[in-house]
């Protein structure tokens, strides 16, 4: 199966976000105002209840479609519900085929440094600086290595309304920015416990 998404969603940071979690997926994403007539040579089509799905020829891929305000597919397919759980998302996109494996058992203590100041952090040698949000964030997770941290604590922490998807934003791209100094996984969700940053890195 491709190991390419599209994505078509009216809200751009919804489609940047499962664009982002497809990328540490090892799947290319690609993000369209309306849907092609002709989708099947991705993966998987990802859209939501705005975009026009008629004559469209889907062919292999896998609809996955996001439901708002409890909106049905026009067609068979996975669902997910918005706002929906980044695991929920992972699991669809994973067996959308071009997933990569999952990461092996970690074994060396990961000993970050933290500069408040300058909201940077750094790793053997290398550093990434982080936005506000995102440096609270992994504040509150190195704090609590090994430990869930709640969704409800990140939301009071970053002043965010719960029940948004804010905070899984803020999550996916510092992710990404911490996986360029580790080169692997070490920031977790779980449903129902919330987010945990593993304390060991594989050599």
């Amino acid at each position: 199966m491709s190991d390419r998404v599209l994505i078509s969603m009216s809200d751009n940071r919804i489609a940047e976000l499962i664009a982002l979690e497809a990328d540490m997926l090892g799947i290319k994403a690609k993000l369209c105002e309306d849907i092609p007539k002709d989708v099947s040579g991705y993966g998987a089509v990802i859209f939501d209840d705005t975009r026009n799905t008629e004559n469209v020829f889907f062919g292999e891929s896998k609809v996955i479609f996001i439901s708002k305000n409890g909106a049905m597919p026009p067609m068979e397919g996975a669902v997910l519900e918005y706002p929906f759980l980044l695991e929920e998302l992972r699991r669809e996109l994973g067996s959308s085929g071009g997933a990569s494996s999952p990461t092996r058992a970690l074994e060396e203590k990961a000993e970050f440094l933290l500069d408040r100041e300058k909201r940077a952090v750094s790793l053997s040698g290398k550093e990434v600086t982080l936005s506000e949000n995102e440096f609270t964030i992994f504040f509150e997770l190195y704090a609590n290595t090994g430990s869930y941290v709640s969704r409800e604590r990140l939301d009071e922490l970053l002043g965010i309304k719960s029940g948004g998807n804010m905070t899984d934003v803020y999550i996916c791209h510092l992710r990404k920015k911490i996986e360029e100094l580790t080169r692997q996984k070490v920031i977790y969700t779980a449903r129902g416990k919330g987010y945990m940053m593993e304390n060991r890195l594989s050599h």
